[in-house]
Order: C-alpha cells, then structure tokens, then sequence
C-alpha cells in the first residue's frame, strides 16, 4: 500500500506546473517513473490522491511547538557549535508561520535542555517553493539573509522571518550554505 501511495504522490507531483517547474525528486532514471505508474494506478484519481496526501501531512495544528520543531530535525556541527536544523514541509506555511512566537519560545528552550550552540527553524512551503527561517536572532537571520539570493526579512517585536525564495531541501541547499557561511 505504501508503494501505492508513493506511486500516486510522485505522479501527481510529476503532473502539475508548479513556478520554476522542475519536479525536485526527478532524476534521470526516475523521469519514466511517473508515466509507468500512473499507467498502473489508472483507477485511481491522482489529482485528488495526491492533494489529499499534501494536505494530510500539511496538517500539523495538533502538534504542540515543541513536537513540530522535533518532527523532521537533526543535529550538525556547523562552524563549531552543535547546530540543531528542523524542518516542516507544508502547502498551508500561513498555519505554522501563524504560530512563529510559540515557535520561538519553544525553540529557545529546546536549545538550553539540549545545550545546542544555534536551532534553527525553517518552514518549507512546497507549494510556493521557498522556506522560512524563524529566529529571533537578530545576527543569525541576517547571515542567512546574507547567504541566499533574493533572501527577504520580516521583522516583528519577537520574530525575524527570512524567506529563502527557490530553498527546498535541508541536505542540498540549506546546510551546504549555513556550513559555509557559519562554518
């Protein structure tokens, strides 16, 4: 069932024009994938499949601040100091931004239980293809400002939000440019 699952979520993502379309998970010899599947998965509708799987893994309201920055992070040591990275992909950012001073708190004390030199945050929102750093440090929003092109930053009485026009992925975009700029 997982493969089904799977199967239908790559063909519907192969099947839609997204800005800058290019499907990040296509290879070379994944690019007839999405043809022979949606060939054997034919009964099902992957247009609303693969929405409705989107959709469910974009729902995280039930998760408290903590769980969410828990639920997709990993530790690094980057320039020195044990840098937590988390990240939450989404097609509804507005719902996890919307939460962005919990998330701040949250992130403040996950950082002293641990001893973490730096966590950062950031909200992928798969749709628009840009993440979103959430800090409330001043110096480390604008290196990551500083790191990207077209970086953007959103300032309120607790938050900094960077948005990092084009980022999708923490392994191939996200940590070769804060180890290089931190580093």
């Amino acid at each position: 069932m997982l493969f089904v699952m799977y199967g239908a979520f790559v063909v519907w993502r192969q099947c839609h024009n997204f800005p800058g379309d290019k499907p990040f998970t296509q290879t070379q010899h994944s690019s007839p994938f999405p043809s022979f599947l949606k060939r054997c998965l034919s009964e099902i509708d992957v247009d609303t499949y693969g929405e409705a799987m989107l959709k469910a893994k974009s729902q995280v309201s039930h998760l408290t601040d903590a769980n969410l920055i828990m639920m997709d992070s990993k530790v690094y040591e980057i320039g020195g100091l044990t840098s937590r990275v988390s990240v939450v992909e989404t097609t509804d950012a507005t719902s996890v931004l919307e939460r962005a001073t919990g998330l701040v708190t949250s992130m403040e004390q996950v950082t002293q239980e641990q001893k973490l030199g730096r966590l950062l945050f950031f909200v992928v929102d798969i749709v628009k293809q840009e993440a979103v750093l959430i800090t409330a440090d001043p110096q480390l929003a604008d290196t990551v400002a500083r790191a990207f092109d077209d970086a953007t930053v959103q300032k309120d009485a607790a938050t900094i939000l960077v948005t990092l026009p084009g980022v999708l992925s923490r392994k191939k975009q996200i940590l070769p440019t804060l180890e290089h700029v931190l580093g």
